[in-house]
Parts: structure tokens; sequence; C-alpha cells
């Protein structure tokens, strides 16, 4: 039984770490998009400012670059946090995993 618990247990963490990096995903790119400048002006030594405007597609892929990146760190730290904390994980989820593979083992 030791086996399934592991399993269940490893099904558990990837269903927690895929959940952390596609909603930190979504976020951080509607974050970006909002408080992220696609102007920026600049004021050279004379006094004179110049806007320059960074185009849509560039605009994006910068937002998405740093969308992803966001990602993965978040994924990291999440990743970090249940390996720190795996024996109040197992413990707390571990019951719970066996109850319901126990409970498919009946229904089917």
């Amino acid at each position: 039984m030791k086996i399934k618990n592991d399993i269940l247990e490893g099904v558990y963490m990837e269903k927690i770490l895929v959940k952390t990096g596609i909603y930190s995903l979504i976020l951080s790119f509607f974050l970006l998009r909002i408080f992220m400048k696609r102007e920026e002006s600049t004021t050279d030594f004379e006094g004179m400012t110049s806007f320059v405007v960074t185009p849509y597609p560039e605009f994006f892929f910068h937002i998405f670059r740093y969308s992803i990146i966001t990602s993965i760190i978040a994924v990291v730290f999440v990743w970090l946090y249940i390996l720190s904390n795996k024996e109040k994980v197992t413990n707390s989820t571990g019951i719970l995993l066996l109850y319901r593979y126990c409970e498919g083992l009946y229904l089917n």
C-alpha cells in the first residue's frame, strides 16, 4: 500500500504544480498587461523629451516572456514549499487520498 500512497501523493503534487503554473501564468499576464507601459519617455541632457512607443507584437512578447518567467518561479517556490512540508502534506492528505483510492476500487 506504500507504493500506491506514493503514487497518489505524486499525482496530488503534480496537480498542485500544474495549477500553480497555469494560474500564475494567466494572472501575471493580465497584471503585466495592466501595469506595464507601452510608451517610454526619455529626457536628454538638454531638456528635450522624446517618446518611444513599443510595437504591439514586441510588447506582447515581452509580457508573455515575463509571465513565463514568473510562472516558473512560482512553480519552483511551490515545489520547494511542498518538499519542505512533505511530512505535513503526507499526514494531512495521505489518509484522504488513500480513502479515495479504496473507494475507487470498490466502485470499479
